[in-house]
């Protein structure tokens, strides 16, 4: 059984409401959720929120086929990490239906995924000895080359120990640089037990180590919603690849 865990909580510092901000008259949280649904190699959608209205929403546009998890006031804060969201998730899921071939895990707010995307990620997933794919997005302009940080109210290098040799203020001079865009990940389950966090390469612990990249569809770069200046990015994209 493979299943898929999209997480929403109701509270946002950056866009309140977040997850219920429509994009052409959808919500951004039923995107993932419909990406989910019609992704023939999944075979149950669970959505985690503790905000009742999500939940309504959830159940309003999927003719209530998906599965909700009332996810704990705990793991709802600004300072509740993800990772044990899902981790909640999963032992639900485990509890009720057993253990989990795969788990997709989505975020309410990154609508930059469909069920073609899942489907081959699935399937890639499957091919290799991994412990899992995830979507990227190259974002050049935000490499560790050119960020900074300010101290003592000057600019530094946000990262000292890098090799400058070749670089230059051109930002295709230097690597270049993927982020994790959050639109899906498919992992191997195990990625959510202590054991296997203590090995995996931090932020983002449930992509374990040996971590696929996932960069299709992406001319466009994809990125979780998180302020009003981000969604005419996103707009762009759904124009462009949006099926579901």
């Amino acid at each position: 059984m493979i299943s898929a865990i999209i997480i929403g909580r109701g509270g946002s510092k950056g866009l309140p409401g977040k997850n219920k901000t429509a994009i052409n008259n959808i919500p951004l949280m039923i995107y993932p959720i419909k990406a989910a649904m019609n992704c023939k190699e999944i075979d149950k959608v669970f959505f985690s929120s503790e905000d009742k209205e999500l939940r309504a929403l959830a159940d309003i546009h999927t003719n209530l086929e998906i599965e909700l998890i009332n996810r704990p006031k705990a793991l709802s804060t600004d300072e509740a990490i993800a990772d044990d969201v899902f981790k909640h998730a999963k032992k639900y899921i485990t509890k009720k239906y057993g253990e989990q071939e795969a788990l997709v895990l989505m975020f309410a707010n990154a609508v930059g995924i469909t069920s073609v995307m899942l489907t081959e990620m699935i399937e890639i997933y499957k091919s290799k000895n991994v412990d899992s794919i995830c979507t990227v997005s190259q974002y050049q302009e935000f490499s560790p080359f050119r960020v900074r940080k300010i101290s003592s109210g000057l600019l530094y290098p946000y990262v000292n120990n890098m090799d400058w040799e070749g670089t230059n203020s051109n930002r295709d001079s230097f690597e270049k640089s993927y982020i994790y865009d959050c639109s899906a990940a498919v992992i191997n389950p195990n990625n959510l037990t202590k054991e296997m966090q203590e090995i995996s390469k931090p932020p983002q612990l449930w992509l374990g180590q040996y971590i696929l990249p996932y960069g299709k569809y992406r001319d466009i770069p994809c990125l979780d919603i998180d302020f009003f200046w981000q969604i005419p990015q996103m707009k762009m994209w759904l124009k462009k690849y949006w099926i579901d």
